[in-house]
């Protein structure tokens, strides 16, 4: 059950990081028991607004 969950919160991540960075992007991810890595390439580093969305987004 923990490692669904997991899975769950990277796919809403990976959604806010496709929302706020745009769909030039590729990422992989990673989910053991209630441990999970999203990583994403992008062209650049995201601006501290667009991370300030990003967990704007993402909390809850």
């Amino acid at each position: 059950m923990i490692e669904i969950r997991t899975h769950t919160a990277l796919h809403v991540l990976k959604g806010a990081v496709r929302k706020v960075l745009g769909a030039k992007w590729t990422a992989s991810t990673y989910v053991k028991e209630n441990h999970g890595r999203l990583t994403v390439q992008f062209n650049r580093k995201p601006t501290d607004e667009e991370m300030k969305k990003l967990k704007k987004m993402y909390q809850y």
